[in-house]
């Protein structure tokens, strides 16, 4: 699979993704972007909140409950300001949901099962994947 990057001014990047969907990408003015996007960090943490509440909507649909508000708020610790680089060094992800006769056991279950077994962007962070950087100049 392939996303391709490319720059638009700034710090400002659009995203080509194989699915077809488009994104961008930017940063905070005193990073010298406008905010056009979230930035890289801030697209990582969301996709962590984000697969699991696909996961977990998947899973509570299998189990035929009925989902009526669905929210996940995720928040993350970094290393010192000054300090490079600054990796994310915990994630707090809080799902807010709610539902007819949705149990608090379908909604545990479905949870630790995307933790667990199917989040991808989980099952990436914690693992030490290879990165291989290459370049071309023209």
């Amino acid at each position: 699979m392939k996303s391709v990057i490319t720059w638009d001014g700034g710090m400002a990047f659009n995203v080509e993704n194989p699915s077809g969907a488009s994104m961008r990408y930017d940063t905070y003015k005193e990073n010298g972007g406008n905010l056009s996007g979230p930035s890289p960090v801030e697209a990582l943490c969301s996709a962590v909140a984000a697969c699991s509440a696909m996961d977990v909507v998947m899973i509570l649909n299998k189990m035929r409950a009925k989902i009526t508000t669905y929210s996940v708020e995720v928040e993350w610790d970094r290393g010192p300001k000054d300090v490079f680089p600054r990796p994310i060094t915990a994630f707090r992800v809080n799902h807010k949901i709610s539902g007819d006769g949705l149990t608090e056991g379908q909604v545990s279950k479905a949870i630790k099962l995307s933790e667990d077994k199917y989040c991808s962007v989980l099952a990436t962070l914690n693992t030490t994947p290879s990165v291989e950087m290459k370049w071309e100049v023209s």
